[in-house]
């Protein structure tokens, strides 16, 4: 690698040389933050064509120690070319993939817009998003199934393996003993399931809202494997929101339960083979979003605690339907204020 986006001199000659401008032209140029595993920066060519730019980080910025190939941006790259294909307008369109600096770039969504994560954490719960975040995930699980494009792309899991399976599962075995058993089973029953295209991270802070739609980043997770890891990783951000923000508790409960109906209503026969699954992912990661290797960082040290003891409460007696560990998730939250 040989070019450091973040470095505003280096990254002005790469587009020099890359003929995206020309030499002497004025570019815009920031570094964005927010996420722990790239470097990201949006420019704003003399044409006021804007782009942003992401490079793979080998080490992720976490405060443990967490490696892992910037190679994963391949990934995402040719993730952005299928879900163009796919979802057109639901996410950036792809601009150009450099192998051997690992840099991908995106056409930008332009401004304005605001981000979903932060929509939400500022209480601002809007039923059509959370509805379009169910529909999203549900094409892509239902059109990933069988697709021979998805196959070939991303039948490799090791940056699953590396990014989610040991930092979320793994690892919070080992920081707590207790749910040791639940998250080894977990990992194998995951591994053992590899039916269509999983995002890996899907999530609030990857998605923007723009002209009330959303629309998905940060696809460098994206492998051939069990759709109910992203249903339990979506749904674990919504109630952990109903935990850090008790006065909108019951709103992010009709989150969850609002997601999972539009996923349900798009993808009936996958929401049918998977919910059992989805309810132990979505224990697995409240677990994880207290004691992986990447915490939740809105989260104060007695919502962490109050969490901790309800996803091991939720292990000892586990629901099989996603509307009842939506009931007990409120009930014990409730039982804690």
């Amino acid at each position: 690698m040989t070019v450091d986006i973040e470095n505003h001199a280096q990254l002005n000659d790469y587009l020099i040389a890359n003929e995206w401008v020309e030499s002497g032209s004025k570019i815009g140029m920031n570094n964005l933050n927010g996420g722990v595993s790239a470097k990201t920066v949006w420019v704003t060519l003399p044409n006021e064509k804007q782009l942003v730019l992401k490079q793979g980080l080998e080490k992720l910025r976490v405060a443990a120690d967490w490696y892992c190939s910037p190679e994963r941006t391949a990934t995402e790259a040719r993730a952005l070319l299928w879900l163009n294909e796919i979802l057109p307008g639901a996410v950036p369109k792809f601009a150009f993939w450099d192998a051997e600096n690992y840099i991908l770039g995106m056409h930008a969504v332009k401004l304005p817009h605001t981000n979903l994560k932060t929509d939400l954490l500022a209480g601002q719960i809007n039923p059509d998003m959370i509805k379009q975040t169910g529909e999203i995930l549900g094409t892509i699980h239902r059109r990933g199934t069988d697709h021979p494009e998805v196959k070939k792309s991303f039948s490799n899991r090791h940056f699953f393996e590396v990014l989610r399976l040991e930092p979320y599962y793994q690892y919070t075995g080992s920081i707590v003993p207790a749910t040791m058993a639940f998250m080894n089973a977990l990992i194998k029953d995951t591994r053992k399931v590899q039916t269509t295209a999983v995002h890996g991270d899907y999530s609030p802070k990857n998605m923007l809202v723009k002209d009330n739609r959303i629309v998905l980043l940060d696809h460098e997770v994206m492998h051939l494997g069990d759709p109910a890891f992203d249903v339990g990783f979506m749904l674990s951000h919504l109630l952990s929101k109903a935990n850090h923000l008790p006065a909108n508790r019951h709103e992010f409960i009709n989150a969850a339960q609002h997601f999972w109906k539009y996923y349900t209503l798009n993808n009936p026969i996958t929401a049918s083979a998977i919910e059992e699954r989805a309810v132990r992912h979505t224990i697995g990661c409240l677990l994880a979003r207290v004691k992986g290797r990447s915490p939740l960082e809105y989260l104060k040290e007695d919502s962490r605690s109050k969490q901790l003891k309800i996803g091991q409460s939720l292990i000892t007696n586990t629901p099989i339907k996603l509307h009842e560990l939506f009931s007990n998730y409120k009930i014990k939250l409730n039982e804690y204020n």
